[in-house]
């Protein structure tokens, strides 16, 4: 076991840990960007999305609160992250 495995097994990480008293579902990152593949870097997550469709409906079956994260950047795009210009070059 290295070191990182042991301190993820010493947190309790990769152990089942249940539902809890009040679960609720947090969806992140199913956004235009990485689902598109028309936005550089984007298409890559459909499997996950397909998966996550029967989660969904079953958290809001069981009453679950629900939330999806988002990003905004501003409509120039003046702080937006993924673009190509700003990739290192081995990447572009």
């Amino acid at each position: 076991m290295s070191n990182s495995e042991a301190i993820y097994a010493a947190q309790g990480f990769g152990q089942t840990s249940g539902l809890g008293r009040a679960p609720a579902l947090v969806i992140v990152d199913f956004v235009v960007g990485f689902a598109d593949p028309a936005h550089f870097g984007g298409g890559n997550i459909g499997a996950a999305i397909a998966r996550t469709v029967g989660l969904l409906g079953f958290a809001r079956r069981q009453g679950w609160p629900v939330a999806h994260t988002r990003v905004v950047y501003a409509e120039d795009g003046a702080d937006a992250v993924s673009s190509p210009a700003r990739c290192p070059p081995c990447c572009s």
